[in-house]
């Protein structure tokens, strides 16, 4: 399967946990699944491992994943496409005034 990118018509992402990942793989290698992995853009936390694969096998898909009990989002704004470095608290202490 060539290299798709985010927005080719003719695949869909998926982000599958990182623990789930190659229990997931070797399922679609048995099922003669197409699919890509994204290993090339740059994942600030490891939680995910993008996942994409052929439209036609959309329901095959789902169906794989509902029997093996994996979870996974199609988010595009998932946690691990942020840094855990840049979120913020921004705490404001407003000292008391006595009368």
């Amino acid at each position: 399967m060539k290299n798709p990118t985010v927005f080719d018509k003719s695949t869909f992402r998926l982000y599958i946990p990182f623990r789930k990942y190659l229990t997931l793989e070797s399922i679609l290698k048995e099922e003669n699944v197409k699919f890509y992995i994204d290993f090339e853009t740059p994942n600030s936390v490891t939680d995910f491992v993008r996942f994409y694969f052929e439209k036609k096998d959309e329901i095959l898909v789902n169906q794989i994943l509902s029997e093996n009990e994996i979870e996974a989002t199609d988010d595009f704004f998932v946690p691990a496409d942020f840094k855990k470095e840049q979120k913020v608290f921004i705490l404001y202490l407003k000292p008391l005034e006595y009368y």
